[in-house]
């Protein structure tokens, strides 16, 4: 009875101190706030916090803060015992209001890793609904948090941008005149930014034979740069007879066959990149457009001396492209127009695909005529790019077409002769290039969030996010290289539609998933190749709305065919993350590769395969090992698409009493998973060393027979040699 007398008595305490706070706190925060760092450093209005002394005495205190993403739960929180927390003082009755400036000490500040960086890099806040929640700590004690009534925290929202979007000049606009001003225009970001908040750099640069666009930007020089400059507005003029444009259209060697232009928004203040999602770091695309000066003494005709070459236009060699079949194109050069015909033999090998394609392209008027480009915008330049999977010599799309596989590497190349008139004779040039490889499907995910191995407090409203990466050239330019060149209705081939799938699971090997997200790229049907609305396939991903409990979580991402979503070609790396502090029973062991290490190449006499646990496990307590080996096509292929194949070798070992009598006589150690040796040839039955054998079982010593253990050595070795071709003992 005095027991519980006294637990009512606590009670009753407690709801009087409720009843009557030493402090009334009101937070006021903007919504939506800015993303800027240098605001929130700068603005007294975003952030207010109103502060009353309820009691009769003074108080003297610190304020605690805390910004919490309520997505990803990274947050930023002040160190309340630093030495230069403000420290504030309210006489009996008295109320202040604070702002921003006053309250944040910024050497107070402690980041989450992934803010700290983004912060460092862009100087904004990722984008994300937050939560900015404050608590009175006394000053003198600082352990102790002063009762408080009202409004302790308030949610806002951080938006970030869509890039800007360039209106024109583009490639299908046509040619542009040199003695005429030339008007660049684009659109803002969106939302579109406070005034005054933006700038914008403007590049333009000649673009020479045998360059995509993004290598012009990138390697321009000075001479060859018409216009790197900073505007406020969203557009910008070009004079008419721009000496750079002019002296860049009269060189013959390189010959320049248009311009590249693209404009990155600027935060005002700090010139640092706006914050634009995808990645785009405040970059629109890249556009092109040509200029043509009358009576120029340079025509389209001029390099029409020394050799001939020929190079992979399209795909970019090792890029990772999701079109199905993919547009496979060439590019020859010098442009000549007394190049008379062309011959080449396309070969590509990969998966499913062993392909040959030949063909004959005649043009005794010249490319442009002979390919009807006469009058189109760069006319020459179209007329060097084939597609080179387009059509049979009987005028058929070529049937391996049909054979490519999301997930696999293919290899290809172009064999060929181009035919050059000189001279009134007609001159051959053998021409090759060398093999490019192309991956179809998309690129592995990367930079998830929460980061990989990291703690976070509270799994409740959480959001798993990751990146998609964009091809190095999602499409190729001209856009409407076949469509226009050969008059013909559509892309006749090349889709993608993607399937994407989120895993998440208590254990690194998601035999028991406990959630799973899912979505259609596009929600139906295609995206046809070089469609602009494919690029929705690529950057920031989410899954949002996650209440999940204390413990270790692991997830990956998935991608599929949209036709067949239970196929899966490729799977990203295994993601985990911990929820506070507690791991439950079934998370405290990880296994971890000892040997051989990853990438290694093996020279000596044995081959061992091992793995540690961590922490350290009881082995007598194992039920079963399982040994699986694959063969890799290449160094550099997928893991996924690896592990998608059966396996060369698939041995479990169950045998509970061998597993006994191995930890008994052994005890705790290492877990190794396989030694087999390669050439040993003695005699004898039994190795001379303690080899590592399934599940940390050793050899048997010299003298101390053990035919069943031996049995299981030489099952495993007669396995691996008939799939590796081992040498018998």
């Amino acid at each position: 009875m005095r027991r519980s007398t006294l637990l009512l008595l606590s009670c009753a305490w407690a709801v009087v101190l409720h009843a009557q706070p030493e402090l009334s706190i009101t937070v006021m925060l903007r919504n939506p706030a800015p993303y800027a760092l240098e605001q929130w450093r700068s603005d007294p209005t975003i952030v207010q916090v109103t502060i009353s002394n309820l009691t009769r005495s003074s108080k003297r205190f610190v304020l605690d803060l805390s910004l919490q993403n309520q997505n990803t739960r990274q947050e930023v929180q002040t160190n309340e015992m630093h030495p230069c927390m403000p420290v504030f003082e309210l006489a009996p009755g008295q109320t202040r209001t604070l702002n921003g400036p006053e309250l944040i000490c910024e050497p107070s500040l402690v980041y989450d890793a992934t803010i700290r960086t983004q912060l460092i890099t862009t100087g904004a806040i990722p984008e994300g609904e937050y939560r900015f929640c404050v608590r009175a700590l006394d000053a003198d004690n600082r352990s102790r948090e002063l009762t408080s009534s009202g409004a302790l925290c308030a949610s806002t929202q951080v938006q970030w941008y869509d890039p800007p979007a360039i209106v024109r000049p583009v490639a299908r606009d046509g040619g542009l005149r040199c003695d005429q001003a030339i008007v660049l225009n684009w659109q803002p970001p969106i939302p579109v930014p406070a005034p005054g908040s933006v700038v914008y750099r403007v590049r333009v640069v000649g673009m020479f034979e045998g360059q995509l666009p993004r290598q012009a930007l990138e390697a321009a020089t000075r001479s060859e740069t018409v216009v790197d400059a900073e505007v406020s507005t969203t557009s910008y003029t070009i004079g008419a007879n721009d000496p750079v444009i002019l002296d860049l259209l009269r060189r013959a060697a390189p010959r320049c066959i248009g311009f590249a232009w693209q404009v990155q928004a600027l935060q005002a203040t700090t010139r640092r990149p706006f914050p634009t999602r995808g990645g785009t770091q405040g970059k629109s695309t890249i556009e092109t457009f040509t200029v043509e000066c009358p009576g120029s003494t340079a025509s389209e005709g001029a390099s029409c001396s020394g050799a001939m070459s020929l190079r992979c236009y399209y795909p970019l060699d090792g890029d990772t492209i999701p079109w199905i079949p993919p547009h496979l194109i060439v590019q020859w050069s010098p442009y000549c127009d007394d190049v008379i015909g062309f011959t080449f033999e396309l070969n590509v090998t990969g998966p499913g695909v062993t392909g040959t394609n030949r063909r004959t392209l005649n043009w005794p008027h010249g490319p442009i005529e002979g390919q009807s480009l006469r009058g189109f915008p760069r006319a020459s330049e179209r007329a060097q790019l084939h597609i080179v999977n387009w059509q049979t010599e009987a005028g058929t799309t070529p049937t391996f077409n049909n054979n490519f596989r999301l997930g696999e590497t293919y290899r290809w190349s172009v064999n060929g002769t181009l035919v050059r008139r000189e001279s009134g004779r007609d001159v051959s040039y053998p021409v090759s290039t060398p093999v490019a490889t192309v991956n179809l499907g998309l690129r592995m995910p990367r930079n998830p969030s929460p980061a990989d191995g990291a703690t976070i407090a509270s799994g409740g409203g959480l959001t798993l996010q990751w990146e998609i990466p964009e091809p190095r050239q999602l499409g190729y330019v001209p856009e409407d290289l076949l469509t226009l060149s050969h008059g013909v209705s559509g892309m006749q081939f090349g889709v993608a539609a993607q399937f994407v799938r989120v895993v998440l699971a208590r254990d690194s090997t998601f035999r028991t998933p406990v959630a799973s997200w899912s979505r259609s790229f596009p929600a139906t049907g295609n995206y046809v190749t070089n469609d602009a609305a494919a690029r929705e396939l690529f950057g920031t991903k989410n899954w949002s709305g996650l209440n999940l409990e204390n413990g270790t979580y692991y997830w990956r991402v998935e991608y599929a065919g949209a036709n067949d979503s239970s196929s899966v070609y490729r799977r990203g790396p295994v993601w985990r993350f911990t929820i506070g502090s507690s791991v439950g029973r079934e998370e405290c062991i990880a296994l971890r590769p000892a040997t051989p290490e990853h990438r290694s190449t093996i020279t000596t006499a044995t081959v061992q395969f091992a793995v540690f646990a961590e922490p350290q496990i009881r082995l007598d307590a194992l039920q079963s090992c399982q040994v699986r080996i694959w063969s890799m096509s290449s160094p550099s292929e997928d893991p996924g698409t690896v592990r998608s194949r059966a396996p060369v070798l698939d041995v479990t070992i169950t045998d509970r009493s061998l597993l006994r009598a191995t930890a008994k006589r052994y005890g705790n150690e290492p877990c190794p998973a396989l030694h087999q040796r390669k050439r040993s040839r003695k005699p004898n039955l039994y190795p001379d060393e303690r080899d590592h054998l399934p599940l940390g079982m050793r050899a048997p010593v010299r003298g101390q027979p053990n035919p069943q253990r031996w049995h299981l050595v030489r099952h495993l070795h007669e396995t691996l040699r008939g799939h590796l071709h081992l040498p018998p003992r």
